[in-house]
């Protein structure tokens, strides 16, 4: 319909352009033709060329205007209507109503001499615009009767099979019944859509029945291997208890280990006080009898009596001496042997306690050239687990006479202890063999070991780990190069946090 509008629109500009074209080429055909008699005042030529409109029936009227004093007057004029100058409009182009009115300059030699006017009916012009409408109404009813007959065509033939191929769309999204069809009622391309769309349905279903069997076959798979992993799953947490059992009883063994050597440390510290008290009661005993013998005999001088007097009391006091250092080491002894075992939190003087730690070691170097140096401040008070620590000293300290001195009889060992904030940073250092750059990431793994059947369980610096990280709250690095010895740092808070 807007199409309709708008092209009887046009058509009508059209018709009114063409009106004006043809009837301004005459007016100004016209117009030339009556500039002579206008400059001589000729009326009658004037009047003959005007009734030249004759031939044209649109023409109502037609008026010149020549030149005067006042202006422009009327010179003759064609028609019964009568138009005065100065004429209504200012254009030379105008539609009025039912007349198109229009102006030309009378020109001789670009000079304008008078106007000419010309006034042309419009009713044919309506009257076949009239018919044009009618024409369009007539195509438009039409139209619209062919638009609703294919409507109706199209919503039998094609949009009926389109909604019920969309019903079972939605029914299928929705059942998953994929056995549904689409009912075909014609030949043409819906028909070949919907014949597609029961095939693709036919391979749909196939293939749900397929993936149904595969569904029901992976379930019981599922279940199989479920069953498997429990049983796997079960063996494997008994592996992993026994593997748990076993690493704590080789780590109890560790320690008792360690425990053994702290005894054979002692005895074989105490082993020389205790030696030097016997050899001294001896010489005391046998004094004391030659003194008796003498003294009974009468034989006894001043001068023997105060040689007596001096040596026994040199012999009391290396007696006293040795027994003390016995005392004391015995003592040290009972003290770190608590610790190891107990694993008791409580205050100790840090430098003291490595130097009883390294003591009770000191046997195991007895045969090599190895001087341990230790650099620690008197000051620092741990409040702390000296157990665990003393582990952690005696498994570095084992380590490095296993390992980094194999098969080397000199070389130095190194603890130096400094302050940091509230923490301490001990470096345990030695000059040996170093560690092998291939197997450093994995040095505190469990039962990691280069001697094993030859001394190393392979949990010694696995323990430290454990100890530094859980137990002190620490941290533990290593540096190594090989052939250039190996440094453990480890920094751990004076007080250990509850």
């Amino acid at each position: 319909m807007a199409i309709t509008t708008v092209f009887l629109l046009n058509l009508k500009a059209d018709y009114r352009q063409q009106l004006i074209n043809s009837t301004s080429s005459t007016l100004k055909l016209i117009a030339n033709m009556s500039a002579p008699s206008v400059v001589f005042k000729d009326r009658e030529s004037a009047v003959s060329i005007l009734h030249s409109l004759d031939t044209i029936p649109q023409v109502n009227y037609a008026a010149i205007f020549a030149e005067s004093s006042l202006g422009y007057s009327q010179f003759v004029e064609y028609g019964v209507q009568q138009v005065d100058w100065p004429l209504e409009f200012e254009a030379s182009i105008l539609f009025n109503n039912d007349s198109l009115h229009l102006m030309n300059p009378i020109k001789v030699d670009d000079a304008t001499v008078g106007w000419l006017y010309l006034e042309v009916s419009l009713l044919k012009l309506n009257d076949k615009i009239i018919q044009m409408y009618q024409y369009a109404a007539f195509v438009v009813i039409l139209a619209i009767i062919v638009v609703l007959f294919l409507s109706l065509y199209i919503t039998r033939g094609l949009f009926k099979p389109l909604l019920e191929l969309q019903k079972v769309s939605s029914e299928i999204a929705t059942t998953k019944n994929y056995s549904l069809r689409v009912g075909k009622h014609s030949l043409d391309e819906v028909g070949r859509l919907v014949s597609s769309f029961n095939a693709m349905l036919e391979e749909v279903e196939r293939y749900a029945k397929e993936s149904q069997i595969k569904q029901e076959e992976i379930i019981a798979l599922n279940l199989v291997l479920e069953k498997r992993v429990e049983e796997r799953t079960e063996q494997l947490n008994k592996s992993l208890n026994t593997l748990k059992e076993t690493q704590a009883q080789v780590i109890e063994q560790e320690k008792m280990a360690s425990l053994g050597n702290l005894v054979a440390g002692v005895s074989h510290e105490i082993n020389t006080p205790l030696g030097i008290a016997v050899t001294v009661g001896s010489t005391i005993e046998r004094d004391v009898s030659s003194f008796t013998k003498k003294l009974l005999d009468g034989t006894l001088t001043r001068t023997e009596a105060g040689k007596f007097a001096k040596r026994n009391a040199e012999s009391c006091r290396l007696l006293l001496d040795a027994l003390e250092r016995s005392a004391k080491l015995v003592q040290n002894f009972k003290q770190i042997a608590v610790d190891q075992t107990s694993e008791e939190r409580r205050r100790f003087n840090l430098k003291e306690f490595i130097e009883d730690i390294l003591n009770t070691l000191r046997y195991t170097i007895k045969n090599k050239t190895i001087e341990c140096k230790i650099t620690v401040p008197d000051d620092i008070q741990m409040d702390s687990f000296p157990g665990p620590l003393g582990q952690v000293i005696t498994n570095l300290f084992t380590n490095s006479i296993l390992h980094g001195f194999n098969q080397r009889d000199s070389g130095n060992i190194s603890i130096h202890v400094k302050c940091a904030n509230k923490n301490i940073v001990i470096t345990f250092s030695d000059d040996g063999i170093g560690i092998d750059q291939s197997i450093i990431a994995n040095i505190y793994d469990p039962f990691m070991t280069t001697k094993l059947g030859q001394g190393g369980s392979g949990l010694g610096l696995n323990i430290v780990r454990n100890i530094v990280s859980n137990v002190l709250a620490g941290d533990i690095q290593v540096v190594s190069t090989k052939g250039a010895g190996c440094t453990f740092t480890m920094t751990i808070p004076m007080i250990v946090p509850t």
